[in-house]
């Protein structure tokens, strides 16, 4: 009986070891849709950020200058950070903002890789 011969798709597979990468990601079909829907998010800011940097970097300094005057007592800026967490769905109890962000981050990593390479390509597109 012959060998059958197999495809340069499925030798390239069986030489990466595609399943158990797969499997070791723990990669599922949501999984693949978030990774996706963060690239693509991220590509359209790069090319928005290429296009219309000047822009945010002028409400940088507009926000920078809002903060000097307001240390300065010229301006008072009040903001309900505890409203702004729950219409977030930002639970408060569980520790501070940062401390769940970083949890986020290290948990659905490869959404956020997807993310800064779609912006990284998008910059380049553009």
């Amino acid at each position: 009986m012959e060998a059958q011969e197999l495809s340069w798709f499925e030798r390239t597979k069986q030489g990466l070891k595609l399943d158990t990468v797969v499997d070791r990601l723990d990669l599922n079909r949501t999984k693949m849709i978030e990774i996706a829907v963060f690239g693509a998010i991220g590509f359209l800011i790069g090319i928005l950020w290429k296009k219309y940097s000047q822009y945010v970097v002028a409400g940088v300094i507009f926000v920078a200058i809002l903060v000097i005057l307001q240390h300065l007592e010229i301006i008072n800026i009040f903001v309900n950070w505890q409203a702004v967490q729950e219409m977030c769905g930002f639970d408060a109890s569980k520790g501070d903002f940062s401390t769940a962000s970083w949890a986020w981050i290290k948990c659905h990593f490869l959404s956020v890789l997807a993310f800064v390479l779609g912006i990284s390509i998008g910059v380049k597109v553009s």
